[in-house]
């Protein structure tokens, strides 16, 4: 119960040490399972005879779970057994209170153990840091960016966004926000424009209390609204930003006839968007038409949050019934697979690391959120792992950036963002990365593409901290000792952002193709795996071979003794007072 899960004997020349390895849990009252499977119950399977006549049978496991193992015979016996051996012996080892193991004279049941008579010394305890990889990322240095690159001065910030929604979203032109006050608005700011916004900015009037918006991937200047009278709006930022209050929408998509709670679009088919509303209906569009073309059932229950693969053929939602469901909607309008999910009542996030693997942000039900890795051919079978983050009641928000394989996390009203390396074909699948936290909380956290990164600088991802107050750009970069290459381990090739890889048209009639990508390398800048290798570094300490011998104190006075007769012997000039010729005694006053 202790969350022990192995113990080592470490024999010195003294004494022997027993070595602990623990794994920090919350609490330590319940039997943790994912830490202890059944394990082996230490009795043989087969006896001699049967093995020689030919029998094959593997050894019975048990389970460590102490409600269980009363009722479990082989371990019942194998206890029983090692109680009456340890009864037997005249001395045995016990723990004591401090940690450490004393050796004591066995006593029956009923009888107290006698004093301990010889201390073998305390336990040291290593904590498991969750496997022997880490990540390239581990140590990065992120910061907020200089004040002088803030937006300042905003009022009006709603809060009381659905948690399905995001409630905030940029491109590397502007960034969208909504704001309090009647009508369903959402400001589009420029992002160029630094400094202190004017009291009354211009902004989107979707006339029906948002509960979703995001950008067009595809083109910068289109915003998606979703309200609670059903419909989904498309509006047109004109270039430059708004200098005015828009009211009237390109297009309407109307299909649900109930609130329409979470919009995403396509990741390479241009103007095709999904919307899920509390009918239980999700619906796909062609926006270039405003044509309702797939309508996908299967949901019982409210949908939390859907995501797109990369390559854009599957479609994955979670919902209130804790199941998430994988479609194909271009092949069928029913769910391929089905599996549960966080058992959290309040919600998660998914979004896709490959085009099989799924990565579900959730919690339990005493609040405790963790990251769940599932592989959507095998959604029945459960999750792969699990990384428990901590406790608290907010959701932690997912993104994650294909080209790194980091995965940062956020939430509303806290000051941190995490962050983990996702390994998707080998244990451990997360590796941990420093988090970043700062004083100021945050009301939401929304990432740049990837190219407006300074790569010179080897930042690998920049974000936007949205506050109650302004807008603040947050650098996240990895520590280099030759910065002055291009570091091409940590900067493959990446997506083209606002440039589709199909039309709507081409999607739905079942299509597929990827993005196009581009290098990240600046001009005249070399690789760091085409640069000469560097000489090794001096070695600060000398090795035992250079240290120099240790001399007795006799052997000093005699090599000085040495030294000094050896330098008289080699004295052949005269004293000085051998040379003064004196005065005569006649010379000398009486």
């Amino acid at each position: 119960m202790g969350c022990e899960v192995a113990r080592i004997l470490q024999l010195t020349e003294k004494a022997l040490f027993a070595i602990s390895y623990l794994i920090q849990r919350k609490s330590y009252r319940e039997f943790h399972d994912d830490l202890y499977p059944d394990t082996l119950c230490g009795q043989p399977a087969l006896g001699a005879d049967a093995w020689f006549s030919g029998e094959n049978k593997k050894i019975a496991r048990v389970s460590l779970d102490p409600s269980k193992q009363a009722s479990q015979s082989p371990a019942s016996s194998v206890q029983k057994q090692r109680q009456d051996e340890t009864r037997a012996d005249s001395r045995e080892l016990s723990p004591t209170a401090a940690g450490g193991y004393v050796t004591e004279k066995a006593s029956s049941p009923t009888e107290k153990a006698s004093s301990p008579t010889e201390v073998m010394g305390p336990v040291p305890v290593i904590r498991s840091v969750g496997g022997v990889r880490t990540s390239r990322f581990r140590h990065s240095n992120v910061k907020v960016v200089h004040r002088s690159r803030h937006i300042e001065g905003l009022t009006g910030l709603s809060v009381s966004v659905p948690s399905d929604c995001n409630s905030f979203h940029c491109n590397d032109v502007r960034a969208a926000l909504p704001l309090s006050g009647p009508g369903g608005q959402v400001a589009v700011i420029e992002l160029n424009k630094t400094g202190r916004l004017p009291k009354s900015i211009p902004f989107l009037q979707n006339t029906a209390t948002v509960m979703d918006f995001c950008f067009d991937p595809f083109d910068r200047n289109v915003v998606a609204i979703a309200g609670d009278d059903g419909k989904v709006k498309i509006f047109r930022v004109p270039d430059g930003g708004l200098t005015d209050i828009i009211k009237t929408p390109t297009i309407v998509l109307q299909g649900h006839y109930e609130k329409v709670n979470i919009i995403q679009y396509h990741p390479t088919a241009q103007n095709v968007i999904a919307t899920a509303g509390f009918d239980l209906a999700l619906i796909l569009w062609d926006v270039s038409t405003g044509e309702e073309k797939i309508r996908l059932q299967g949901h019982e229950e409210q949908v939390f949050a859907m995501a797109w693969s990369p390559d854009g053929r599957r479609f994955v939602t979670y919902s209130r019934d804790k199941k998430l469901r994988v479609f194909e909607p271009r092949r069928q309008t029913s769910p391929i697979q089905e599996g549960l999910g966080p058992e959290g009542s309040r919600g998660g996030r998914i979004l896709f690391v490959s085009n099989t693997m799924l990565l579900v942000s959730g919690s339990d039900k005493q609040s405790n959120r963790h990251l769940s890795l599932y592989n959507t051919d095998e959604l029945a079978a459960g999750p792969i792992t699990v990384r428990n983050i901590d406790t608290a009641p907010s959701i932690l928000v997912p993104h994650f950036d294909p080209d790194t394989n980091v995965v940062f996390l956020s939430a509303k009203g806290e000051n941190i963002i995490f962050a983990f390396e996702v390994c998707v074909d080998e244990a451990p699948y997360f590796l941990d990365i420093s988090p970043f936290s700062t004083t100021m909380p945050q009301q939401a956290v929304a990432f740049l593409p990837k190219l407006v990164c300074n790569v010179r600088e080897v930042e690998y991802a920049r974000a936007l901290r949205l506050t109650k107050a302004a807008i603040e750009p947050v650098e996240f970069k990895v520590p280099r000792s030759r910065p002055q290459y291009f570091q091409d381990d940590i900067f493959p090739d990446t997506r083209v952002f606002c440039e589709p890889a199909l039309s709507s048209s081409e999607w739905f009639s079942g299509k597929n193709s990827e993005c196009r990508k581009v290098s990240l390398k600046p001009e005249g800048m070399k690789t760091l795996s085409e640069a000469p290798k560097e000489a090794p570094a001096a070695k600060k300490y000398g090795t035992p071979v250079d240290e120099p011998k240790f001399k007795t104190d006799q052997e000093k006075k005699e090599e000085l003794m040495s030294a000094m007769v050896g330098r008289m012997a080699e004295k052949e000039d005269p004293l000085p007072q051998d040379e003064m010729e004196g005065v005569d005694e006649d010379e000398w006053d009486d």
